[in-house]
C-alpha cells in the first residue's frame, strides 16, 4: 500500500470495528492532506485538545442548577458518549491525567474511537505511550502532497460483522510470533492486529480470515510499532540432523507466517529507525 493508501485503510476498517481496533495515530502537520484525511471520517467527530479541563471531559458537578434546584445535579463529559470518532489534536502534549481517561474510556468497550494528530518536531517528546500502545494503527502523511491524494472515499455500506469472521489459534500464535521477530514488547499489539485482520477480511466480504488479510494487518499494525527486521532461522549444524520433512521443526523460535510476499509488504510500511 501507499501511504495514502494505508491511512484510508486504516479509516476504513475502524469504521468496521471502532471497539476492537480503538484508533489511528496520525503523525502529520497541519496542511491539505491531514485535512484531506480527515474530512473523510465518515462519522460525526468531536475535537479535543490538551487543554481541556477534566470536567469537560468526564463530567462534574454543575453548579448553577444544583443551586437552582437545591440538590447535587452532574453533568455529562465528552468522553461519556457511545460510537463516536474523537479527534485529539497535539496529542504530543497530552497531559497525563488526560491520557489516562481516554485511555479508560477506551477499555470500557462503549465503541469509541480517537484519532490522535501527531504533530510534534524532532524536539517534542512523542504522544503519551497509555494511549499509542492503544491504538491499532500508526500511519504517517509527512512527505505527501496533494498529488499523492487519490479519490478513495470510505464507503459505509453493510458489511460482515468482525465478531463473526472465522479464525484460529495458529493464526493468533503466528501473529505472536511475528511480532516478538520485529521487536514489539506490546503485549496489545497481536491483539490488535488480530482485529485488524478479521476487519479487513469484513471489508471484503469474507467470512474467514486468510493470507491476505494477515499480510494487511501486519502492514498496517505491526509494521509502524517495529525496532528491528525479523532475523532469518539460522542453518542447521553439519551434526545436527534435518528435520524430517513430515514432523515440524522443533525450535519455537521459528516464524511462519512472514514468507517473501508478508516481509516485503511489512518493509514498506517500516519505521526510520528499522
Amino acid at each position: 500500500m501507499t501511504p495514502w493508501g494505508r491511512a484510508i485503510t486504516a479509516l476504513r476498517l475502524l469504521e468496521i470495528d471502532p471497539k476492537g481496533l480503538k484508533g489511528i495515530v496520525l503523525h502529520a502537520r497541519s496542511g491539505p492532506v491531514r485535512d484531506a484525511f480527515l474530512a473523510r471520517i465518515p462519522s460525526q467527530c468531536v475535537r479535543l485538545h490538551p487543554q481541556m479541563t477534566q470536567d469537560t471531559l468526564t463530567g462534574g458537578i454543575d453548579v448553577s442548577t444544583s443551586l437552582s434546584e437545591g440538590t447535587l445535579v452532574r453533568q455529562r463529559g465528552l468522553l461519556d458518549a457511545h460510537k463516536r470518532h474523537f479527534v485529539l489534536t497535539m496529542a504530543e502534549r497530552t497531559p497525563p491525567l488526560m491520557a489516562a481517561s481516554i485511555a479508560s474510556m477506551l477499555d470500557t468497550g462503549t465503541g469509541n474511537s480517537v484519532i490522535m494528530l501527531d504533530e510534534r518536531t524532532e524536539e517534542d517528546a512523542p504522544p503519551p505511550i497509555a494511549l499509542t500502545d492503544r491504538l491499532a494503527f500508526h500511519v504517517s502523511l509527512e512527505g505527501l502532497g496533494l498529488q499523492d491524494i487519490s479519490d478513495q472515499e470510505i464507503a459505509v455500506g453493510a458489511r460482515l460483522d468482525p465478531a463473526h469472521i472465522n479464525t484460529s489459534d495458529q493464526i493468533m500464535t503466528d501473529l505472536v510470533t511475528l511480532a516478538v521477530s520485529l521487536g514489539i514488547t506490546s503485549l496489545r499489539a497481536p491483539t490488535l492486529a488480530l482485529s485488524a485482520a478479521k476487519a479487513y477480511a469484513a471489508l471484503n466480504g469474507r467470512k474467514t480470515v486468510i493470507e491476505a488479510d494477515m499480510i494487511a494487518a501486519a502492514e498496517l499494525v505491526l509494521a509502524p510499532r517495529a525496532t528491528q527486521l525479523p532475523q532469518e532461522a539460522p542453518e542447521p549444524r553439519q551434526n545436527e540432523p534435518e528435520p524430517e520433512p513430515n514432523k515440524q521443526p522443533r525450535s519455537p523460535d521459528k516464524v511462519t507466517l512472514p514468507d517473501e510476499l508478508l516481509l516485503a509488504a511489512i518493509e514498506t510500511a517500516l519505521p526510520p529507525i528499522c
